[in-house]
């Protein structure tokens, strides 16, 4: 299979590897291959998108990828644990880049963290708590995170949710 061969090979020389393979346009179709794969193929897909998401050249590659965001995002909903916490290894590595901090907040990321880290299993929840530290450190993420981790019926009796809109 293609993507574990490519899985493997990014997982040994990510640094290297990464410049090539972004370079020759490997994203979109790693996308592609999440959208539309079978189950193994996208859990690789998901591994390689990791790993390329380990280096500056690779994460801004991804990221200026139209689509990419929320396909990363989308990963989050997968139902193989696997490809979620890759997912939130992949949002963990994007979210240290302040300038996407937001767009991944803004592509709904943050209640699937949460929803990964109250139901994930270990690797999962320790991935998903790593990836709302980085989306938290801007200001705006920290309400969002703050309001889906408390839950909307608690936030909802506080006085000052009236003025607050994390959304």
């Amino acid at each position: 299979m293609a993507t574990a061969a490519l899985r493997n090979l990014t997982a040994s020389n990510v640094g290297v590897v990464a410049k090539d393979m972004v370079s020759l346009g490997a994203v979109r179709p790693l996308l592609l291959v999440f959208n539309e794969g079978t189950e193994q193929a996208q859990e690789h897909a998901a591994g390689v998108i990791l790993n390329l998401a380990a280096c500056h050249v690779g994460r801004n590659r991804i990221m200026d990828t139209p689509g990419a965001s929320a396909a990363v995002v989308a990963m989050l909903r997968s139902p193989d644990s696997g490809t979620r916490e890759r997912a939130a290894g992949t949002i963990t590595n994007l979210g240290a880049m302040p300038q996407y901090q937001i767009v991944l907040a803004k592509e709904g990321a943050i209640p699937l963290l949460v929803q990964l880290l109250e139901e994930g299993s270990h690797r999962g929840r320790e991935e998903a708590a790593v990836a709302l530290s980085n989306l938290a450190i801007n200001r705006q993420n920290q309400l969002v995170t703050t309001y889906h981790s408390l839950g909307t019926t608690r936030l909802q009796s506080l006085p000052w949710r009236q003025w607050v809109n994390p959304f």
